[in-house]
């Protein structure tokens, strides 16, 4: 019997929005992760950020947020407006990806990560620990 193979390590790799909504169709997303949606809202207290999640040399996911930029109270924090779009819908694909998200913000100094849920395209559940759902 063939032994299942691991799958690769999630990275994530900052794009530029141009370079990042290249083949943006090829994903299920929703409206509000559009490159318009997201650069529409920056401002001096808001920068966009374009996430592409990688295994190995292909791109699983992408994900578009912004970062407030400074707030002495509450710290930096990603706000997303969706879960990330998934090439293929699959939980455990998702959960590496919200898993790698996670430490890519410890990495970055975000204090959090907001999800909003407008337009969700799918409805697979998060199972990374550090991440909490409201009800």
């Amino acid at each position: 019997m063939k032994e299942k193979e691991k799958p690769l390590h999630i990275t994530i790799n900052e794009s530029s929005a141009s370079d990042w909504k290249k083949d943006l169709s090829e994903y299920s997303h929703s409206l509000f992760l559009s490159c318009e949606w997201i650069v529409s809202l920056e401002s001096e207290q808001y920068e966009p950020v374009f996430i592409d999640f990688l295994e190995g040399a292909n791109v699983v996911a992408k994900l578009s947020a912004i970062v407030n930029k400074r707030n002495a109270l509450k710290g930096r924090q990603l706000y997303c407006f969706a879960a990330p779009a998934l090439r293929q819908p699959d939980v455990e694909t998702l959960n590496r990806c919200l898993d790698a998200l996670k430490h890519y913000a410890i990495q970055k100094r975000y204090t959090r990560i907001i999800f909003s849920s407008y337009d969700q395209q799918h409805q697979l559940r998060c199972n990374v620990k550090g991440y909490y759902t409201t009800q």
